[in-house]
């Protein structure tokens, strides 16, 4: 970009991420076009800077292609004076498919880890059921022990209970409520 003239070049693969013909004319207006609208101001600010001579990381952006197809990129910008006229270059790398993957791999992650909770879970109720169906087996065989043994199914019973909420909570993504519990009780 030559700030004076306002003249933009681009390379064909930059034409191609923006879905324009090789060599047509590319203002500062028709490439600030090609930037999401929610991305525009953020580059602008970036090439300012770029422009003012500041060193900084890359900037990652969404294009808008001609189609309307998204591509992710990533800028890398500096100032260059040739001549005595400033100018600002840029690479500019596609990497929409990487960000794809990116994301593809935190869906993978968080479906091992509900797996994981998944089987927790399982072992947990699997618990409680077995300390439920011990003592009702326990009730119906010596019904005098059947007092003690049905305290130990409700128990059992509101532990379960308590566990189904705090997964219901986990799965509406509500808060936690902190409450005053006996430790003694509870283990």
């Amino acid at each position: 970009v030559n700030p004076r003239t306002r003249e933009i070049r681009w390379t064909e693969g930059m034409y191609r991420i923006v879905g324009l013909e090789p060599g047509s004319v590319v203002t500062p207006e028709i490439a600030l076009e090609r930037m999401h609208v929610e991305d525009r101001d953020r580059q602008l600010a970036w090439w300012r800077r770029v422009a003012d001579g500041e060193s900084l990381d890359p900037i990652r952006l969404r294009a808008v292609r001609a189609d309307g197809e998204e591509r992710v990129t990533l800028t890398h910008g500096a100032r260059l004076d040739v001549g005595g006229d400033p100018r600002l270059i840029g690479t500019t790398m596609d990497v929409t498919e990487r960000v794809q993957l990116e994301e593809r791999l935190r869906q993978a992650a968080k479906m091992e880890a509900v797996g994981a909770l998944a089987a927790g879970l399982a072992h947990d109720f699997n618990n409680f059921l077995t300390i439920i169906g011990g003592n009702v087996e326990i009730a119906l065989r010596s019904p005098e022990k059947a007092e003690r043994v049905l305290t130990d199914v409700m128990q059992a019973v509101d532990r379960s209970a308590s566990l189904t909420r705090q997964l219901l909570a986990f799965a509406r993504q509500q808060p936690a409520r902190p409450a005053v519990v006996d430790l003694g009780r509870v283990v």
